[in-house]
């Protein structure tokens, strides 16, 4: 399954908010019950670009499947 979370703008950094290119969401492999456990996970970017994030740093309720 892929996801699509809502971003927390404050945990970003400049880079990462370059990234956004305006926009809110991400695409992680991982489900919300996983990145609970999770101290960091990769979440695509709208530019194609890959972050390690921090779970804080996304809206967990947020999540939208797409696949």
């Amino acid at each position: 399954m892929i996801y699509i979370y809502k971003v927390k703008r404050r945990h970003l950094t400049d880079t990462e908010k370059v990234c956004l290119m305006g926009m809110d969401d991400v695409v992680s492999q991982h489900s919300p019950r996983q990145l609970k456990k999770f101290y960091c996970a990769d979440f695509q970017f709208p530019n194609g670009d890959t972050f390690s994030l921090e779970p804080k740093a996304v809206h967990l309720d947020s999540a939208d499947a797409i696949e």
